[in-house]
């Protein structure tokens, strides 16, 4: 992948359009295998700005799936990277145009279901979903961050780590104290 400027963009309600699009694209890609495809990232999050890059989460019953769907995936126009960095993830990235549309990026963060990674990118979600103040702070921090390291997206990936961390602790916290809440009605 080349580098790119970091941009930051108003939340745009096209995202989520784009998301079911994206997403009935992969079920068709991995059928069978998939078990389900979440949007994920800050395009997830209303209000949240974001870089144009919408974030899918594919679940499979099993990496075998998923590799064994390379050569679909590389047909529907997604290139395939493999764990790129994280064990047990296959990692996909596209490029895609649309009619009076600016080209936008997609990453697909893929995982086989029980991956701790699944649950990890869906509770941060939900939690920045329900906890807007959280959400504004990110936001704040990843437009400081993409004014400072605009050329550099290392060192943006790396300075907000610690946010990310802290959030993700939070959100499984949440996750288990929601679940048993409901546990008890």
């Amino acid at each position: 992948m080349t580098a790119r400027r970091i941009s930051m963009l108003p939340h745009d309600p096209i995202w989520a359009r784009r998301f079911a699009s994206e997403a009935a694209r992969l079920l068709a890609v991995f059928a069978g295998g998939a078990l389900s495809v979440h949007h994920v990232g800050s395009t997830a999050v209303p209000e949240l700005e974001a870089k144009p890059i919408l974030d899918v989460l594919l679940v499979a019953r099993a990496l075998a799936d998923l590799d064994g769907a390379r050569a679909a995936a590389e047909a529907a126009d997604y290139t395939w990277l493999g764990p790129y960095g994280i064990d047990g993830r296959r990692f996909l990235t596209a490029q895609r145009h649309e009619e009076d549309a600016d080209a936008y990026r997609v990453h697909v963060h893929a995982f086989a279901a029980g991956d701790p990674n699944v649950e990890r990118h869906v509770d941060f979600r939900d939690y920045l979903l329900a906890h807007p103040r959280r959400a504004a702070a990110y936001g704040r921090l990843k437009r400081e961050l993409a004014e400072r390291f605009a050329d550099d997206r290392a060192s943006y990936t790396e300075a907000k780590t610690p946010f990310v961390q802290e959030t993700e602790e939070l959100a499984r916290a949440w996750r288990r104290a929601t679940a048993r809440a409901r546990d008890r009605r």
